[in-house]
């Protein structure tokens, strides 16, 4: 099942995204422009699309190391980073989303553990096996998955996050650009219907 929440929480989950090509690694600029953050997702994908052949298909997006990987610093960052696959893109998923998403991964753990096939992990190839770069690797595949909408074993553009559609919700006066107060506005709002649903 797909979880795809285009909204106010995804636009701000896209922030980080879009200020990788407005900032260096300590401090955002603003304003940020919708056509830049634009422009540099057509980039991502291009470099993706090690062929060029329109469409990125699942070895391209295993070597791919997307320009935010160095962005988070300090231990508990890379840490995490590590532990996901890479970066965050997008909106954090529902516990139910989470609890689904844990399962796909651990099901492609095992299939990679799994060197000869035969539906078993012997004792043997849970020795020989890289587990944290399997862990890596099984992430990746169940998001290639789950990113690939008609299954058709190739991601097209309109498949990937698109930061500029989901930020522009909170380009409140139109102008192409998001500015410090709209970034900042957009968080409460947020944060605020975070705190709601919490409190149900």
């Amino acid at each position: 099942m797909r979880y795809r929440i285009i909204n106010l929480a995804a636009g701000v989950a896209c922030l980080a995204f879009a200020a990788g090509s407005a900032a260096d690694n300590r401090e955002r600029k603003f304003p940020i422009s919708l056509a830049e953050v634009e422009n540099r997702a057509a980039e991502h994908f291009a470099q993706m699309d090690g062929d060029g052949s329109g469409t990125i298909n699942i070895d391209e997006f295993m070597a791919f190391e997307h320009p935010r990987a160095g962005m988070r610093k300090g231990a508990m960052g890379q840490r995490n980073q590590a532990r996901r696959g890479g970066p965050r893109i997008g909106p954090r998923l529902s516990p139910e989303a989470r609890a689904e998403r844990k399962e796909q991964v651990e099901d492609e753990v095992f299939r990679l553990l799994d060197a000869d096939g035969d539906g078993a992990v012997s004792a043997a190839e849970f020795a020989d096996a890289d587990r944290r770069a399997i862990r890596k690797q099984a992430r990746k595949r169940v998001r290639f998955a789950t990113l690939d909408d008609n299954g058709d074993g190739t991601l097209s553009a309109d498949e990937l996050p698109n930061p500029a559609a989901r930020m522009a919700g909170m380009d409140t006066d139109g102008d192409g650009l998001i500015t410090r107060a709209e970034m900042r506005s957009a968080r409460e709002a947020w944060r605020e219907k975070q705190r709601q649903m919490r409190n149900g």
